[in-house]
């Protein structure tokens, strides 16, 4: 189903609007059906731990990240967190293993891709934080990010605020 709206929604905003994709009833079964699928939202403790160093970088003096929501919607998807970085909108997609080809750590699945063409369609920028980088970042005995790490973080941050892609 979720592939269905993706496609839909893929035709819609970045194709120059295709038309009718679907037909009209399924149309509204498939979005149905998105709606549904993404009520219920589980934040994983990795969401957890990047939503506490981003309030950590919130907390700073001079810092240009202005908020935060864990798990908000925009108009076409679920994001993991979205920031307010200086006057940008930044969706920070923290992607887990299962965002990953099971035969390549580094290779992302094509939904991953749609999704963050989609958001960066609608004006967002995006910052697809892979979990192997971010558990290359140090932190300290309480498993939260350390000066040092919180300045690397804010670093990719602030490059997605800029339009910049990481990996």
């Amino acid at each position: 189903m979720f592939q269905l709206y993706q496609s839909s929604m893929y035709a819609q905003h970045c194709v120059g609007g295709l038309g009718g994709l679907l037909q009209p009833a399924w149309a509204d079964i498939v979005t149905a059906g998105w709606a549904d699928a993404t009520r219920e939202v589980t934040v994983s403790a990795i969401q957890r731990s990047v939503a506490h160093a981003i309030s950590s970088l919130q907390a700073r003096p001079l810092s240009q990240v202005r908020r935060y929501e864990l798990e908000s919607r925009t108009r076409i998807s679920s994001v993991d967190i979205l920031v307010a970085v200086g006057q940008a909108r930044v969706v920070v997609e923290v992607d887990g293993p299962t965002h990953y080809a099971a035969n390549s750590t580094f290779k992302r699945l094509g939904p991953n891709n749609l999704r963050d063409g989609l958001l960066r369609q609608q004006g967002y920028q995006v910052l697809a934080l892979p979990y192997y980088e971010w558990q290359k970042l140090p932190t300290n005995k309480d498993n939260n990010l350390t000066a040092e790490g919180l300045k690397k973080f804010e670093a990719w941050l602030l490059a997605a605020a800029d339009g910049k892609q990481l990996w």
